[in-house]
């Protein structure tokens, strides 16, 4: 329902978003092509209330909409259409492929990462969707505080910029736009 209100604020209406869990204690969330957002097990254990939860998801949708996360193509469609499938309740076979999904995914963003500028822009989006939703973007800036002290942070230290640098950023942001905190 979160995932919903936020993709209906997204400016990419020709996809229709899909939020998903991986089984993973890794601290960290993923936008895919297509409108595909992954949140770890580790990531929603550290979440305390909705808009933080807000905060993660208003972040990721946004690397989407920003195209961070490349162009959906009509070629990748058998590829979403796995990813679909393992979004959907399912027995052993599901639960080993989206493992496996789950671990190619999390190698490649250790390897990649984003660009700083990248996370830097999706934080700002990321705080205007959260104040359009009525939001505090102070959870999610508390939310970074969180990630950054906890166990199972290793990939997200390593792909993204300090987490004071862009909490910095995201004050500036919503101090110069005059946001409502």
């Amino acid at each position: 329902f979160i995932g919903s209100k936020i993709a209906e604020l997204s400016p990419r209406q020709e996809l229709n978003f899909k939020f998903g869990i991986l089984n993973t204690p890794e601290v960290n969330a993923f936008a895919c092509p297509g409108g595909y957002i992954f949140i770890t097990q580790g990531a929603l254990s550290l979440i305390e209330n909705e808009a933080e939860l807000v905060g993660v998801l208003a972040h990721e949708v946004s690397h989407v909409s920003l195209f961070h996360s490349g162009k959906y193509e009509a070629k990748e469609e058998v590829w979403i259409d796995l990813v679909a499938s393992l979004l959907s309740p399912g027995g052993d076979m599901v639960s080993t492929v989206m493992e496996a999904a789950s671990k190619e995914l999390e190698e490649s963003m250790l390897e990649n990462g984003r660009q700083k500028e990248f996370e830097t822009q999706a934080d700002a989006s990321a705080a205007i969707l959260i104040s359009e939703l009525g939001y505090d973007s102070n959870a999610y800036i508390g939310y970074l505080k969180k990630m950054k002290s906890s166990q199972g942070n290793q990939v997200f230290i390593k792909t993204h910029p300090p987490v004071d640098d862009r909490v910095n950023a995201i004050q500036k942001f919503v101090s110069d736009q005059k946001l409502p905190k």
